[in-house]
């Protein structure tokens, strides 16, 4: 800490030496004999007439005025070290009023940090947890009978589809693509996809959402939670029932665009499901600026999916549970609520 204040210390005593030698320097030129002047003992140059007892110093006074001499020097010394022991005790006093600023700031930001208060949020996942069935082939269903009915003969080939799903044939992902190329079509525009969705959310709203989600989805949001939707389904549809029912952030399944307007029959990045649920609700608090640690959350879901979710939650709830998250919720000890009645 003091490694600066020593050296500038050395800089101060060698500057003060320093001037002390040019003052005694200009004193001695000062007292030697000049072209034009006298000195005092050079007798050579005295006048007679001017040679008086009366006007020569005693060796005496002359050896007072040396030893004068000597100890003025010595004071000059003296003064010299007191007046760098004032600078270096004015250095030292300002190097711990500096720590003693920035302690008394990291005390003050730590206080704040204590004091601010702590966020929650409340992640909720929509299908059969909030909804009273699942919305995705319903969802499909609504857009082939408004842009196109005859697309309806393909439900079929959707079953089979499904089929290879539960044989472990075809995943989720994989399935849902398929089933949105057959009932919407390769790609859709922006704005039909999203009236479509603005549709299909209001008569979700008006006869789907169970009746006990509607008052814990109000009761937390009296109580400060910031409400998140975490869906699998996919986002363009999800984030329209989501703002009918009051919700601020949706995490859910991303549509791919093709660059000019349209929104394609295929994934982008994850499937909001399982362990990618989680990772992407994690994504989304870091885009946010939320930490984990400044957050309490609260999570609900029906499904056994979302166990890596509800784990990580501080008050993880079991909804309309089916039977592998009941099983699990009596290991945990989760909570088990019914909204269905």
């Amino acid at each position: 800490m003091f490694g600066g204040s020593d050296l500038i210390e050395q800089m101060l005593l060698v500057f003060l030496e320093a001037v002390h030698r040019r003052a005694m320097v200009a004193r001695e030129t000062m007292d030697q004999p000049g072209a034009d002047r006298v000195d005092s003992l050079d007798l050579a140059q005295i006048d007679p007439g001017d040679l008086a007892f009366d006007r020569i110093e005693p060796l005496g006074q002359i050896a007072q005025a040396g030893e004068r001499q000597i100890a003025g020097e010595a004071q000059r010394r003296a003064a010299a070290r007191i007046d760098l022991l004032e600078i270096r005790a004015s250095l030292i006093t300002a190097t711990f009023r500096r720590f003693a600023v920035e302690r008394q700031g990291f005390a003050q930001a730590c206080r704040r940090g204590l004091d601010a208060p702590m966020r929650h949020l409340a992640i909720y996942d929509m299908d059969k947890t909030i909804t009273a069935t699942p919305t995705w082939t319903r969802f499909l269903v609504h857009a082939a009978r408004r842009r196109a009915p005859w697309r309806l003969a393909l439900m079929p080939v959707i079953g089979f589809a499904g089929l290879g799903y539960l044989l472990k044939l075809v995943g989720r992902a994989r399935l849902k693509q398929v089933s949105q190329r057959l009932l919407i079509g390769r790609a859709i525009t922006l704005p039909d996809l999203e009236a479509v969705a603005e549709s299909f959310a209001a008569q979700e709203i008006a006869t789907g959402i169970l009746h006990g989600a509607r008052e814990r989805i109000a009761a937390d949001r009296a109580a400060g939670y910031r409400l998140v939707m975490a869906t699998a389904s996919h986002g363009y549809y999800a984030a329209a029932i989501a703002r009918l029912l009051g919700f601020d952030d949706v995490v859910a399944t991303r549509a791919r665009g093709d660059g000019q307007g349209r929104i394609l029959s295929l994934i982008e990045g994850d499937n909001c499901y399982g362990p990618a649920k989680l990772h992407m609700i994690e994504a989304w608090m870091q885009d946010a600026g939320i930490a984990r640690g400044d957050v309490h959350v609260r999570a609900y879901s029906d499904h056994v999916s979302d166990a890596p979710l509800l784990e990580w939650a501080d008050e993880p709830f079991a909804v309309n549970a089916h039977g592998p998250l009941r099983r699990l919720s009596a290991e945990r000890g989760w909570p088990l609520l019914d909204w269905r009645y």
